[in-house]
């Protein structure tokens, strides 16, 4: 057993996604495809996994990955005595985003006996006690999350009424509760118990305070302070006066739930209670965004307690995991958007379409995945819908448009041989041309932004005979967004009747660019510079060739589309998602061409 408590000088919070297997195995036994015993084996497996995973990177202090739960706190309420599983009238409020909706409710007298978390973490305990130097740790939510829980709605609180009148001797109950599965806990070698809190980080968000103004009329830092000191004394007097070799530390957060958030503002709003005042040995912090504040609030931090910093976002991605050069240079430089920005950009882009009478369609939504760039997945030429070999990284995105893929009559879904690489990014129809972006360099297979090859371009001439097919080779760079493009609609774009966007670098051969301009007329083409390439400035879309869409910086070309060749601008916020590389035509993927 370990004789160093958590935290360490690198660790964890203790949560992993649940793998695969794991949410099919819990999914079955839902539907009664298999038993329990089957799927306690099941989650037992995959724990030990997790735990082995844990030691080989180095830590010394290891959970089960909460591979037991549904939920990182309702399973644990569940587990008391006196405690129900119903429906809330609707899921939690995230950014954007709204969760399952079950919840948890008072049925009878609260305790804390034969809670199941026990035996969760004798498992835990027996799996590590031959590993030497390695601690089991477990985490629960905090007392307050409870209390918070059991007045969630106004049915839950009609249900709690009925067994604690005026909620008399409830906080007493939840608090010898909690103390009961702490002892059983220890008597079975638990000496680092992590207490999860979400409820500071709900105290910390104006908006959720405000909610319960319209119930009062207090002031608003009123309503706040008495949460606090609720919060902190049903916590204090859980952690307080028990054993003395029992570590408790607390991870506080503001909600994770599809990679989304519940809540937002800096830690300073609460730190006299929390930092200065709740009987912790460590905290685990958020500070992996803006809407976590600054560290000022760490000054309030008393006696000798830790602090373990949380600094980097799991919602962003890592160099490794781009696949483009902007993504690899916005990553680099730490400015990759988050989810709530490409939500509100990707949200007025679809207002504005609907404005025009576009129905808009939508994929599903698949976890902790990028689905901005819906081109790249597949593309329309007349009838005939090509369904797209993208790379590797991405081709689970393909299953999210299934639904939508189903409206397209079967007969004219094309499924091009895995030899031929292509995306809809690389493929521009005007009149009776096809131009295609490709990369013919002998490096092809070594550029992860080379996408579309020869074959490909062959095989649309031989599906268009009548059509022009005019191939392009785009000059590709993986690191560097400046000296390289990633598709022809990111260094030229046809629009109105007779006029294009163009950036003549992003091909490799000056003939090309060339040809272009011929075929449009010079005076047709308006030539973007490199930073306005970079900012994604040809990636525009038209709506007609009357109206397009366009990001509202794009001053000077939108300036010279609108005054100098009269079409209408619509101008809306979308800088954040050409951070990830692509932007307005790339988030399409039209189905239908007249």
């Amino acid at each position: 057993m370990c004789t160093i408590n958590a935290p360490h000088r690198h660790d964890t919070v203790g949560s992993f996604l649940r793998t695969e297997r794991l949410k099919k195995a819990r999914k079955d036994f839902e539907e009664g495809n298999i038993n329990g015993e089957e799927l306690t084996k099941i989650e037992d497996e995959e724990i030990k996994k997790i735990v082995d995973k844990q030691i080989e990177l180095g830590y010394t202090s290891v959970t089960d990955g909460e591979f037991r739960r549904s939920y990182w706190h309702l399973d644990f309420f569940w587990g008391f005595n006196g405690i129900g599983h119903i429906h809330a009238d609707k899921g939690y409020e995230f950014n954007g985003v709204i969760t399952r909706d079950d919840t948890a409710i008072v049925t009878g007298k609260i305790s804390g006996e034969n809670h199941p978390f026990v035996k969760h973490y004798i498992f835990l305990r027996d799996l590590v006690k031959d590993k030497g130097n390695v601690e089991a740790r477990l985490t629960i939510p905090a007392p307050a999350q409870f209390y918070a829980e059991l007045v969630r709605e106004d049915k839950h609180v009609e249900a709690l009424l009925k067994v604690y009148p005026d909620f008399k001797g409830l906080e007493d109950d939840i608090v010898n509760a909690y103390k009961t599965v702490i002892n059983d806990l220890y008597r079975e070698g638990l000496r680092t118990l992590q207490i999860d809190d979400c409820t500071w980080g709900c105290l910390v968000d104006d908006n959720f305070i405000e909610s319960f103004i319209e119930k009062s009329d207090r002031d608003k830092e009123v309503i706040r302070r008495e949460f606090a000191e609720k919060f902190l004394n049903i916590n204090n007097r859980v952690f307080k006066n028990n054993q003395e070799d029992l570590v408790i530390n607390t991870h506080v957060c503001r909600g994770n739930y599809d990679s989304t958030w519940f809540g937002q503002g800096g830690y300073d709003k609460v730190a006299d209670e929390l930092f200065g005042k709740e009987d912790v040995n460590a905290y685990y912090l958020e500070f992996d965004t803006e809407r976590a504040g600054t560290f000022e609030s760490l000054a309030k931090v008393s006696g000798d307690k830790k602090v373990v910093l949380g600094l980097i976002t799991s919602k962003n991605p890592t160099l490794e995991e781009t696949y483009d050069a902007k993504s690899y240079y916005t990553t680099q430089q730490g400015n990759y958007p988050n989810e709530e920005d490409i939500t509100y950009e990707m949200t007025s882009f679809e207002n504005t379409l609907k404005k025009y009478g576009v129905e808009v369609l939508r994929p599903e939504i698949i976890n902790d995945y990028n689905q901005v760039f819906a081109r790249d997945v597949a593309f329309v030429v007349e009838d005939k819908m090509f369904i797209s070999n993208i790379i590797e990284d991405r081709a689970d995105e393909q299953d999210a448009y299934s639904k939508i893929f189903e409206q397209v009559n079967w007969k004219n879904i094309i499924n091009l041989p895995t030899t031929a690489h292509i995306e809809g990014g690389d493929v521009i129809v005007w009149n009776d041309f096809i131009f295609v972006g490709a990369c013919f360099s002998p490096d092809y297979r070594n550029y992860k932004t080379a996408r579309t090859n020869q074959l490909a371009v062959e095989l649309l001439r031989e599906f268009f005979p009548n059509k022009r097919v005019l191939e392009f080779d785009l000059r590709k760079n993986d690191r560097d967004p400046f000296n390289g493009v990633l598709h022809l609609d990111c260094t030229f774009n046809p629009i109105g009747r007779d006029k294009c966007i163009i950036y003549k670098d992003g091909f490799a051969k000056e003939k090309d660019f060339k040809l272009i301009l011929d075929i449009f007329g010079e005076k047709n083409c308006f030539q973007v510079t490199q930073q306005e390439m970079f900012e994604m400035n040809p990636n525009i879309f038209s709506i007609s060739p009357e109206v397009l869409v366009s990001d509202k910086t794009f001053t000077r070309m939108n300036n010279h589309i609108r005054d100098k060749w009269g079409i209408q601008v619509e101008e809306i916020p979308y800088r954040e998602i050409s951070k990830m590389g692509g932007l307005l035509r790339c988030s399409t993927m039209p189905l239908i061409r007249e």
